[in-house]
């Protein structure tokens, strides 16, 4: 697994689908909608993912050239991302797609939700 901690995740267009046994449950935030997730305990959002896939589009708030899509799993981490003179504080992801997040201690506020349940 990966861990990241960040003081609010920000994502447009949100669209998180969960299956358990044969239920599935999709939520989605109104179409163009910033949903954001802040961290409780001193401000601090901790995630936890298998894969995190999106452009890098910026560094530290520097913008950078463009390297495509990027895909980093516990076993895959680029080097260019991690062989850095300074640790990045800020990392902006365009595009991101998360696979298996779990975030701790955080709030989710998601505008104009949809929520569906499906039963198999």
């Amino acid at each position: 697994m990966l861990r990241f901690t960040a003081r609010s995740v920000d994502a447009v267009g949100l669209d998180v689908t969960v299956r358990q046994g044969g239920t599935t449950l999709r939520l989605r935030a109104r179409e163009a909608a910033t949903s954001t997730l802040e961290g409780r305990n001193n401000g601090v959002v901790t995630l936890y993912l298998r894969e995190l896939t999106g452009t890098v589009a910026a560094r530290a708030g520097t913008p950078l050239p463009p390297h495509g899509a990027v895909t980093v799993t516990p076993d895959a981490i680029p080097n260019w991302l991690t062989n850095q003179p300074a640790p990045a504080r800020t990392l902006t992801l365009t595009g991101a797609t998360a696979s298996h997040l779990t975030a701790c201690d955080a709030d989710l506020t998601v505008p104009g939700p949809q929520i569906r349940v499906g039963v198999r």
